[in-house]
C-alpha cells in the first residue's frame, strides 16, 4: 500500500525533473559561467555517498598544485540562526580554515559572494551541485555508493534517486565510493550500466579510511587507540551502516550503535541521553563521526572520553585520469 503511495507521489516529481532537464539541456533555461574554474561534485541519490571526503580531496589536490581554491555550497541542514553553518561545513572548515567557504541555496549569488571577497580564488569547487544547473561547471563528478548504486531505480519518494539514472551522461566522471563493500562482479555490473550511459566517462573507484581519532578539542589520536575498545557509537549521517563497518573494521567492539536522523543538530538532552547510555552499557570510550562532532560543543563533553573518526578517501583506480581532468 505504501509502496503505491510512494510511487504515484513520484510520478509528478518524475516528469517535472525531465522536463526540466530537458529545459537546460536545449538551453532554454539560463546557464551562468563565473570567471573561475568549476568542479562540481554531486550524486543521483539522496543519502550520504561520500561527497565531504571527496570535497577535502580535491582541496587538497588543489592546495597541493598551487590553486587558491574556494567551496560553495547549498548549506543544507544548518539552523536558521544568522550566519550558521552546516556540518559539512564546519567539518570542512576544521580541515582547512583558511578555505573560503560560502553557503547559499542560489550558488550563483554564492560564487559572486565569494570572488567579490576573495580575489585570489581560481578554483570553485561546487558542493553537491548535480542537480543545480544554473552555474556552468567545467569539469562534471558524480558519486556512486557501491552499496546502493541506483537508488532502487526509482525517484523519492519510490526509491532513494534524486533524478534518473540517463542523466548520467551529464557527467565527465563517475567515483564509485566505497568500493570495497561490494564484490568485483557488482562493481563490474555498476561499470557497465554507467559506461553505457557515458561511454566517455572517467571511471574511478575509491574506498574510505578512517585517518586518525580526533577529540572534541581537534586534537589527534591514532586510530588503532579504540581497537579492542568496548565503545558506544552514535551518528546522524546519511550512511549510518558505513560507519558500523568503520568501526568494525577498527576492531572497536561496538556494546550499542546510536543513530539520529541526517544533519541532526544535538541539543542538551541528546547528549545527556547519549552519555546515559554509555554509562549502562559500561563503555570504555564513545565514539562518532567528524560531521557529528564538529556540532557538539567541547564543554558539554568535557568529562566525557569522547572521539571522532576521520575519514580519508583512497583511489583503488582512475586517480591518474581524474588529474589529467582536473589540470585541463
Amino acid at each position: 500500500m505504501w509502496f503505491c503511495l510512494f510511487f504515484l507521489i513520484s510520478l509528478p516529481l518524475s516528469v517535472i525533473v525531465r522536463i526540466r532537464n530537458f529545459l537546460y539541456d536545449k538551453e532554454l533555461l539560463p546557464v551562468k559561467r563565473v570567471p573561475v574554474f568549476t568542479v562540481s561534485v554531486g550524486n543521483l541519490t539522496l543519502g550520504g555517498t561520500g561527497k565531504t571526503p571527496m570535497c577535502a580531496f580535491l582541496v587538497r589536490y588543489f592546495l597541493d598544485n598551487g590553486y587558491n581554491p574556494g567551496i560553495i555550497s547549498r548549506g543544507y541542514g544548518r539552523s536558521k540562526s544568522k550566519n550558521a553553518n552546516n556540518d559539512e561545513f564546519l567539518e570542512l572548515a576544521m580541515q582547512f580554515p583558511k578555505v573560503p567557504h560560502v553557503q547559499n541555496p542560489d550558488r550563483i549569488t554564492a560564487a559572486k559572494q565569494l570572488l567579490e571577497v576573495n580575489s585570489n580564488v581560481n578554483v570553485i569547487i561546487l558542493d553537491d551541485a548535480m542537480q543545480h544547473r544554473r552555474i556552468k561547471r567545467d569539469v562534471n563528478l558524480v558519486l556512486i555508493d557501491a552499496a546502493e548504486p541506483f537508488g532502487f531505480n526509482r525517484l523519492f519518494p519510490a526509491g532513494l534517486l534524486r533524478e534518473p539514472v540517463s542523466e548520467l551522461r551529464r557527467t565527465d566522471a563517475v567515483i564509485l565510493t566505497r568500493s570495497d563493500f561490494v564484490t568485483e562482479e557488482k562493481i563490474a555490473e555498476i561499470k557497465q550500466r554507467c559506461e553505457k550511459i557515458a561511454p566517455n566517462i572517467i571511471w574511478a573507484q575509491t574506498v574510505h579510511f578512517p585517518k586518525e581519532l580526533l577529540t572534541p578539542e581537534h586534537q589527534t589520536v591514532d586510530i588503532s587507540f579504540i581497537s579492542g575498545k568496548r565503545v558506544l557509537a552514535f551518528c546522524g549521517i546519511g550512511n549510518s551502516e558505513a560507519f558500523r563497518r568503520t568501526l568494525s573494521g577498527c576492531g572497536a567492539e561496538t556494546a550499542d550503535f546510536l543513530v539520529f536522523p541526517d544533519h541532526h543538530r544535538y541539543d542538551a538532552e541528546d547528549l545527556r541521553y547519549i552519555k546515559d547510555i554509555a554509562v549502562k552499557c559500561n563503555v570504555e570510550t564513545i565514539i562518532c563521526t567528524v560531521k557529528d562532532l564538529v556540532k557538539i560543543p567541547a564543554e558539554e563533553m568535557k568529562e566525557t572520553v569522547l572521539y571522532a573518526v576521520s575519514i580519508q578517501i583512497r583511489f583503488l583506480c582512475g586517480e591518474e585520469e581524474l588529474g589529467k581532468l582536473l589540470r585541463q
